[in-house]
């Protein structure tokens, strides 16, 4: 494995770990507003 083909990887991944991090800030946020809601229900 050469040294530029390990800083792609490492580039990659990084960027694939911020865009599921970023889906999962996404998906808990609506999960917390739901939960606001529901509780105004109740």
């Amino acid at each position: 494995m050469t040294y530029e083909r390990s800083v792609v990887c490492v580039f990659t991944s990084l960027s694939a770990w911020c865009v599921f991090a970023s889906m999962m800030n996404h998906i808990a946020a609506k999960i917390v507003s739901l939960n606001a809601i529901i509780s105004k229900l109740i």
